[in-house]
């Protein structure tokens, strides 16, 4: 499947009630996207615990990407995600690269 040109982003945030390519695409600094990040849902299967943990590492990343916008450069540049296989690492780190790219910044990983 051609998730760009069907208009999901990444395989892993179908579901997350995401804003459509084109609100991203549109996305400065100016004009950011409003778009919930917390909206995050627990996979099947997934304990709670597990999920609570990619809500506290979406919350760090999107107060960085916040804290630059408003013009504040003395952030951490780079921040590693570790878990195990399974952890759902891909997600957070689309998820992250969604808002970035939400409020005008670029996303590469």
């Amino acid at each position: 499947m051609d998730y760009l040109s069907s208009g999901i982003l990444f395989p892993s945030t179908v579901g997350m009630n995401l804003p459509t390519r084109n609100n991203f695409d549109e996305a400065d600094f100016s004009s950011s996207v409003d778009w919930d990040i917390s909206a995050l849902l627990a996979s099947p299967g997934q304990l709670v615990a597990s999920l609570l943990e990619q809500h506290a590492a979406l919350t760090r990343r999107k107060r960085m990407i916040d804290k630059y916008k408003s013009g504040y450069r003395g952030f951490i540049k780079n921040m590693l995600l570790m878990g195990v296989a399974g952890s759902g690492k891909t997600t957070v780190q689309e998820s992250i690269g969604l808002y970035a790219l939400g409020q005008g910044g670029l996303s590469v990983y």
